[in-house]
């Protein structure tokens, strides 16, 4: 045997009998697929929740598909309105592809959905700063604070 893997939740470990190197990103791609695995199994033995599918956009969001991270969001929000962290972080996802037009778009739904303010919604955290700069956001909050 020339290498083996064991895979467990957090401890995700690779090891070989000769000295042969790890292959770049091969242990983070088996966590994946192990989480991927396991929330479809989950779902099989008990049923479709909305919050696997917050769990399914979190691996899509680890490998960088955003189309699908939002798709799962989408539909977790679909399934279950009132769902408040699928909003936040469809929210996240827009303004990590930098599409702020989608993203005030979004923020008037949670306003919407969610009966808050829209200061309420936005978290002042560095990882909105560029998004809270843009002109999109500056407009948006304009017209906000004009009503």
């Amino acid at each position: 045997m020339i290498c083996s893997y064991v895979a467990a939740p957090s401890n995700l470990t690779y090891s070989h009998n000769r000295n042969i190197p790890e292959p770049a990103g091969l242990t983070e791609l088996i966590r994946i697929l192990w989480a991927q695995s396991l929330i479809d199994r989950v779902e099989k033995n008990l049923g479709y929740d909305s919050y696997l599918d917050f769990l399914r956009a979190s691996v899509s969001l680890r490998q960088q598909d955003h189309a699908s991270t939002l798709g799962y969001l989408e539909r977790a929000i679909e399934s279950e309105p009132d769902y408040e962290p699928a909003y936040g972080e469809k929210l996240r996802v827009l303004t990590m592809q930098k599409k702020y037009d989608k993203a005030v778009e979004w923020l008037d739904t949670m306003c919407e959905k969610l009966k808050r303010e829209p200061a309420e919604l936005v978290l002042l955290t560095p990882e909105y700063s560029e998004f809270m700069q843009s002109n999109e956001y500056r407009q948006w909050r304009k017209l906000k604070e004009s009503k």
